[in-house]
């Protein structure tokens, strides 16, 4: 039985040799090929506002990217005051701590631990696991949202340390206290705990807020989808 060009390329309603994802805004966003012009404010808003972490699970209602991505930036005010960053390099800072996950509405957002186990199964590099699919996926898609925002990419430090500390209070709400000292995250716990208290803002309210910081970032920036890049 032989299966013709048409049903090869799509197959269950999937282009097999091009394949790209169907966003809210209806763009048809290439995950081999991103490219800035792809990049959708109202499609990064209302996914983020959507999809959880840590893959739905926990305790208490699971965390949204768009929740994250609010914590993350406040984490990062209370920061940035303590490093060496002069005062008008803060809101790039802060808006590429908003914006550090907002990839995640093209790859979704994939735990660490899977992440992990995926490039265990990979070749050995250097006596360590080689980066998976997924890792140049996502490489390509972060990189093409930071064109849209005029973001630094890669992540300035900073940002991974704020993301860090957010994740280590997420864990103590959805699980419990003492989860994140179990995670190896104790200093980041005991920082959040010393800098508090923190508010997450859920639902459609983060979703609206999410977006309302959006805007002013890019209204300081003087540009739609320009902004100053920093150095990592």
């Amino acid at each position: 039985m032989t299966t013709d060009r048409h049903d090869r390329e799509m197959s269950d309603g999937v282009d097999q040799e091009n394949p790209w994802i169907m966003t809210s805004s209806g763009v048809k966003f290439d995950p081999l090929n991103p490219n800035p012009e792809m990049v959708n404010v109202d499609d990064i808003v209302k996914a983020a506002a959507r999809i959880r972490r840590f893959t739905g699970h926990g305790q208490d209602w699971p965390v949204t990217v768009a929740e994250h991505s609010i914590l993350v930036h406040d984490v990062m005010k209370k920061l940035i005051p303590t490093t060496m960053i002069a005062p008008d390099r803060y809101d790039n800072y802060l808006f590429d701590a908003l914006m550090h996950d907002a990839h995640e509405v093209y790859v979704s957002d994939l735990s660490r631990p899977m992440k992990i186990a995926m490039r265990h199964l990979m070749p050995l590099v250097d006596g360590k696991p080689s980066r998976s699919p997924y890792d140049i996926i996502e490489s390509r898609c972060m990189e093409a949202v930071a064109g849209a925002f005029g973001l630094t990419y890669p992540h300035p430090a900073l940002v991974s340390e704020a993301d860090i500390k957010a994740l280590a209070w997420e864990a103590d709400r959805l699980w419990g206290p003492g989860t994140a000292t179990s995670w190896n995250l104790q200093a980041e716990a005991e920082w959040m705990e010393a800098n508090g208290p923190w508010i997450m803002c859920v639902g459609f309210e983060a979703e609206v807020l999410f977006r309302g910081l959006i805007q002013h970032y890019q209204e300081l920036a003087g540009h739609t989808c320009q902004q100053e890049r920093i150095t990592p």
